[in-house]
């Protein structure tokens, strides 16, 4: 019976961590560009925001040692939805941006994809550099302060000879892997181990009742 425990306990985890792949809110990631003089671009994006979005905050880890901040220009992305208010501070001691946008409450939130804001660097050494996030926020208007469940927030790597790519942590590789009809693989996965399930409990039982009946079995001879 132990055993029949842990194995319903160990499904359970496996069909709540199936669930929880598919309820996305959408993420946040960076794209990078090098232009003339020596100066680097990053742009951040939001892509399939699926609630409607008040503000969005957080702070960008950079190499202090191989990059100036120069300035930045703000995206689209809540624009649509009226004026919000920026709050941008580069805090060269921490080597970090401190970003912020808010709308006001009665602005229209918007949701979907679109461009959150650019960020331009001096080059001063290296060929590669690499973007963090910390403290991110994404919030709505019943979430002020606090991040809306599973968005992602993905680091960024880029290289001035092979080009660009995303440093992602252990989440956002499951979303990235993660088929576009999840329903149906989740609804097949459900099936697979319910049956899995089912073979092994009725397998115990049947050794857990031959071993009973040894135990109390009479030898005549």
């Amino acid at each position: 019976m132990k055993k029949i425990l842990i194995l319903i306990s160990l499904i359970s985890v496996l069909i709540g961590t199936a669930y929880a792949a598919e309820d996305s809110n959408g993420k946040v990631y960076i794209q990078g560009e090098f232009l003339d003089g020596d100066i680097l671009k990053i742009s951040v994006w939001a892509e399939n925001i699926s609630s409607p979005t008040l503000g969005i905050a957080f702070h960008l880890k950079y190499e202090g040692d191989n990059l100036g901040f120069l300035k930045y220009l703000p995206g689209e992305f809540l624009e649509k939805g009226g004026d919000p208010f920026y709050l941008v501070k580069n805090d060269e001691i921490k080597n970090k941006v401190i970003f912020g946008e808010t709308l006001r409450r009665d602005d229209s939130f918007p949701v979907g994809s679109g461009k959150i804001t650019d960020f331009y660097f001096q080059i001063i050494n290296e060929e590669q550099f690499s973007f963090k996030f910390d403290n991110s926020v994404l919030s709505t208007l019943e979430t002020i302060r606090q991040d809306l469940d599973n968005v992602l927030f993905e680091d960024f790597f880029i290289n001035r000879e092979d080009g660009n790519s995303i440093l992602v942590d252990q989440s956002s590789v499951l979303d990235n892997l993660k088929p576009k009809n999840t329903n149906i693989k989740i609804y097949y996965k459900l099936i697979f181990l319910s049956f899995l399930l089912l073979f092994l409990a009725i397998k115990i039982i049947k050794n857990y009742i031959w071993k009973k009946r040894h135990r109390t079995s009479v030898n005549f001879n």
